[in-house]
């Protein structure tokens, strides 16, 4: 596993709790793993597909293909509670799957999420094949839109005048194997 920091609070924010993803493409899969040293998170969501955001949350956005401006997105809570999208940014919809095996653990002091994205799933919701290696390109992120203390962080800069993590254009690399 590879692990990227979400180390850049593009936003100003004073509170940046030490958050980053580790990720590992396999031959099957991608397997990300999504940590915040936070001992109390905020998590009052509960159904698939709330406004996690809004709670102190973890988020993981992967552009599968070059020459497609669609991306998924996979954002989270402490309690595992998940929003899960596909689409161009503006042209989103919410994707109602269990294939992600989604684990979600809280300890003293951190919260973590863990969950996998097959290659063949992203292959049938994308109608397209994956040949390995494929480069793609992602970002990850820590926010929580109303918490105490409201933050915005991520793995790879963003260049907008507010926070707004739907921005392909920002994503970095990464090589699918």
């Amino acid at each position: 596993m590879k692990r990227y920091d979400i180390s850049c609070y593009p936003w100003g924010n004073e509170y940046t709790p030490e958050s980053y993803a580790e990720v590992e493409a396999t031959g099957e899969s991608l397997k990300v793993t999504l940590t915040s040293h936070e001992a109390k998170p905020k998590a009052v969501y509960f159904k698939k597909n709330d406004p996690v955001c809004c709670d102190s949350c973890l988020e993981f956005f992967i552009k599968p293909f070059e020459d497609d401006n669609s991306y998924m997105n996979f954002e989270f809570n402490a309690n595992g509670t998940s929003l899960i999208g596909i689409g161009a940014p503006g042209n989103r919809v919410n994707i109602d799957r269990r294939d992600f095996n989604i684990v979600a653990k809280q300890y003293a002091d951190r919260w973590s999420v863990s969950f996998e994205v097959k290659y063949s799933v992203i292959e049938e919701l994308y109608s397209r094949k994956i040949e390995l290696p494929h480069k793609a390109s992602f970002n990850a992120y820590k926010c929580g839109d109303e918490t105490a203390q409201p933050h915005w962080g991520c793995v790879f800069p963003i260049e907008y005048f507010e926070p707004s993590f739907h921005r392909p254009e920002f994503f970095g690399e990464i090589i699918l194997k």
